[in-house]
């Protein structure tokens, strides 16, 4: 019977001892970090336009100046090139030309002769970059730790300097091209760091960011990350394998927040969507898309009967006779789930320049000259005295929603906007800035508004080819 009882005091004190043993160790290991989600993230860019990347139908002749292109490329026609923009052409796109006019869908033509032959599958490339300005909101306070943005690159080439279409090209880029969070009180950032990919522990397929910081880094607050500037940025994708021409690539982009013992603590996936001259950015997964579709002539668009049919990348308002209004539209289609709803901009590059020169028509005052990108006015008469009402001008009618930000007759039969001209090397004088056109506060489905632009010449406007650019740009916002 003692021996019974020994046994099972012995049983017991084992049990007592493993439960105390592993209740021991539960207090000795550190508990691991739980991720939290970050909120308000974006990555926006300030340039939205894909980069071009063709290449050479058959062999061209030194001397030449049209170039005609194949269908093995990203891009497959000109419907994405413009006059003025600067390519690389010729075998690794080591010659530097500038497309001077559109010929057709297959052919264009360079404002200076080749210096040197070209053969079948040479590139022709218009490289686009952009600085990206990455914006979130913390969810947890963290103290000692560092802040990583992994934005999709290339598994090859991918610090080539030239466009890829997986992913944007690393080009580059250094710590002295980023600008991390300003410091506030014991928080303290540090010299940020730049890794392509597979380089300093960064994952294969990403170009990874870093700002680390010490000190306590607060939840709640939002804080602005700037990778890239006016010497270096990364460079735009061309289009993705199987890209749909007037359909966004989109591109994810994974913002992480680590503590000391780089774990992450808090994270998100904001999503980026590039369009042909168009950039959309999204987060948390979004479900978005964005649109621009043409129309046809003799429709009504913002109350007027359009004169010519557009399409999603152009307004061709053809030959003009002077005093007399012609009328375009394209429309505008945003879905997205996004809970903080969306935004879409508008400017302009240059005002429409004769072959690229200081001669050009206007952008509009409208009737009594008062329109500017700020301020709408009526224009209703082709014959105007005042010569500030001639020119290019838009306004904007609602098709489903009442997302324009302005309506052609709010007051007036049809009240005009100048388009907001951005660019600081073209004819704008003072530059402006970029204008909403279209917004709502929570999620869309199918909402659409019309572009309805606008054109008037002088009887004394010289005679010539004009021509500028215009961008759309929507950013959802979670």
């Amino acid at each position: 019977m003692k021996k019974a009882r020994k046994k099972l005091f012995a049983k017991s004190s084992l049990v007592i001892f493993l439960i105390s043993q592993f209740f021991g160790l539960s207090l000795i290991l550190p508990k691991r970090a739980e991720s939290g989600t970050l909120t308000s993230a974006k990555d926006t860019l300030s340039n939205s336009r894909l980069s071009y990347h063709a290449k050479i139908s058959g062999a061209h002749a030194a001397g030449e100046t049209r170039i005609t292109l194949g269908v093995d490329g990203p891009d497959v026609d000109t419907n994405h090139l413009f006059p003025g923009d600067t390519i690389l052409i010729g075998p690794n796109g080591n010659a530097t030309k500038t497309v001077g006019t559109i010929i057709d869908t297959t052919h264009f033509n360079l404002t200076s002769a080749l210096s040197s032959a070209l053969i079948e599958d040479d590139p022709v490339i218009s490289t686009q970059s952009a600085i990206h300005t990455v914006t979130f909101t913390t969810a947890s306070a963290i103290t000692n730790g560092l802040i990583r943005i992994r934005i999709p690159s290339a598994t090859s080439n991918y610090n080539d300097s030239l466009p890829d279409q997986t992913g944007f090209d690393f080009n580059s880029i250094s710590s002295t091209n980023i600008a991390c969070p300003a410091d506030s009180g014991s928080l303290d950032f540090v010299t940020p760091t730049a890794s392509y990919s597979g380089q300093n522990g960064c994952t294969s397929g990403y170009s990874c960011f870093e700002c680390r910081f010490s000190g306590p880094l607060p939840a709640s607050t939002a804080y602005s990350i700037t990778i890239g500037d006016a010497s270096t940025k990364l460079i735009n994708p061309a289009p993705a394998p199987g890209h749909a021409q007037g359909t966004a690539d989109r591109y994810s982009i994974l913002i992480e927040v680590k503590n000391n013992l780089n774990e992450a603590v808090d994270s998100i996936i904001a999503k980026v969507a590039i369009i042909e001259s168009v950039q959309i950015s999204a987060t948390v997964d979004s479900t978005l898309s964005f649109s621009v579709a043409g129309q046809e002539s003799s429709e009504t668009h913002c109350g007027q009967t359009t004169d010519i049919t557009t399409t999603y990348s152009t307004v061709p308002f053809g030959t003009l006779s002077p005093l007399t209004f012609y009328d375009g539209a394209q429309t505008l289609t945003v879905s997205t789930n996004a809970d903080s709803g969306y935004a879409v901009t508008i400017e302009e590059d240059d005002q429409m320049s004769k072959d690229g020169s200081t001669t050009e028509i206007p952008d509009s005052g409208a009737d009594d000259n008062t329109a500017t990108h700020l301020v709408k006015a009526n224009w209703n008469t082709a014959t105007a005295t005042d010569s500030g009402a001639y020119g290019l001008g838009y306004s904007l009618g609602n098709v489903s929603g009442t997302d324009a930000s302005f309506t052609y007759n709010q007051w007036q039969t049809f009240l005009i906007k100048q388009l907001p001209c951005t660019s600081v090397a073209g004819t704008c004088g003072t530059q402006d800035t970029v204008q909403t056109i279209m917004s709502n506060s929570g999620p869309v489905s199918a909402n659409q508004i019309d572009v309805c632009y606008r054109i008037n010449v002088s009887g004394i406007q010289e005679a010539g080819y004009y021509w500028n650019k215009v961008m759309y740009i929507a950013t959802p916002v979670f």
